[in-house]
């Protein structure tokens, strides 16, 4: 501490020059001032942490409109027939938005990685089946750009002990890295097969290839192959950073080899394998369905479009649907509506859904309804909390219509009319 009360960093070293009865009395050395330096690695560490909460609001705050503009094109996919040209446009424009979805998650993820926040949800898993799931997902990528997806898969379950979720996305991220690195002649081929204790996937394409240092580096976090000023090939650098993380979180390691620019690239993920059988489960009763009934929903939602978006979706798929823009008017439209469900927007002002959900509960009309989280967050404490105030479905925005109308058919026991 200087005379005037301020402080600095210093760094120094010395020894001891003169000792009298085993005590040091004199001592000798140096001494640096590195106040300069070490503010700035702090004002380098606050940049750093600043940039990842920014990511992380950001990536949130572009969900509400992008569930806007998934709401309505599904309500478009729905009502628009006929005119080839309306449905070509709309299929684009979906696509298009289903990119979108994935730079937003990649955005929100890597901000985890950084911050050691990505937990796994780990149960046994089938990896042929995940592999065929996240194929299923990309196929028609591959068909639109005319690319060959060439897949060979083992004949027996590859069980082992994962988070099915992650795991898809591991394979996907691989996949859209060879379309998007691949030429209009482009092929990727997938090979998965199961040695003594250990699944060895491997994914290769004829694209534009990787030069040595390239290869060392890919796996950092928004590192570009493509460096062109066009930057024809888009994405953020993320999609391989994410899944070196993600495997190396379930124990395994992921490698690339290229024989050099232009000559394709081979990725290679080794994961470790369970030693036993996977036990099998039953398949659950299928629900009874009663299709003459439409079923009562409320939607809750301070975001006035989102709303009405999701609220025509509702009732083009058959459903009696209401919307508010506030807790407060939700739980008021709830007592009188007494709908079969709510679907109930988390981030509002003043009342939100927490609060809005345990007030709901409270309620003897509230206790059987079924209450279904809407939101811009998925991880699994996000999931934990919404459980624990009284939630029984847990959507992340923008919501997948499949996925909405398969939970509430499961919630509600019932198919609506329409």
């Amino acid at each position: 501490m200087l005379e005037d009360g301020s402080q600095r960093w210093m760094s120094g070293y010395g020894r001891i020059t003169e000792e009298r009865d085993s005590q040091p009395v004199r001592m000798s050395g140096v001494m640096f001032d590195v106040d300069e330096r070490r503010r700035a690695d702090d004002a380098l560490r606050l940049a750093d942490r600043r940039k990842d909460e920014f990511l992380a609001m950001l990536a949130h705050e572009l969900r509400n409109p992008m569930a806007t503009i998934r709401s309505g094109l599904n309500i478009l996919t729905l009502t628009t027939a006929g005119d080839e040209t309306t449905h070509s446009t709309v299929a684009m424009m979906n696509r298009q938005t289903a990119h979108l979805v994935r730079m937003v998650d990649d955005l929100l993820d890597v901000s985890r990685i950084s911050r050691g926040k990505i937990e796994l949800k780990k149960s046994r898993v089938n990896l042929v089946e995940l592999v065929r799931q996240a194929r299923q997902s990309i196929a028609a990528e591959f068909e639109l750009q005319g690319k060959v997806l060439h897949i060979h898969l083992p004949s027996t379950p590859v069980d082992l002990e994962g988070d099915a979720t992650r795991l898809i996305q591991v394979v996907a991220n691989l996949l859209t890295n060879g379309l998007r690195y691949t030429g209009e002649d482009g092929q990727v081929w997938v090979s998965l097969i199961h040695q003594h204790q250990e699944a060895i996937l491997q994914v290769r394409d004829n694209g534009i290839g990787l030069a040595k240092d390239q290869q060392s580096a890919i796996f950092e976090l928004f590192v570009q192959v493509d460096n062109s000023v066009a930057r024809s090939k888009g994405g953020l650098g993320l999609g391989l950073t994410l899944v070196k993380q993600l495997v190396e979180m379930h124990g395994g390691r992921v490698d690339v080899y290229s024989e050099g620019l232009g000559k394709g690239s081979t990725f290679t993920v080794h994961l470790p394998t369970l030693t036993t059988a996977a036990e099998s489960s039953p398949m659950p009763a299928p629900q009874t369905t009663d299709s003459a009934a439409a079923s009562r929903i409320l939607v809750i939602d301070d975001n006035a479009d989102a709303a009405l978006m999701m609220t025509m979706l509702l009732k083009l798929k058959g459903y009696e649907a209401y919307s508010r823009t506030s807790g407060q008017a939700g739980l008021e439209a709830a007592e009188r509506l007494q709908p079969a469900a709510i679907l109930l927007d988390i981030g509002m002002p003043e009342l939100d859904g927490y609060a809005t959900c345990r007030l709901i509960r409270e309620q003897a009309w509230g206790q059987g309804l079924a209450v279904i989280a809407l939101t811009g967050y998925g991880q699994q404490e996000d999931r934990q909390r919404t459980r624990e105030a009284g939630f029984d479905g847990h959507l992340v925005k923008p919501v997948d219509v499949d996925e909405l109308t398969n939970l509430l058919t499961a919630l509600l026991g019932k198919t609506p009319s329409g």
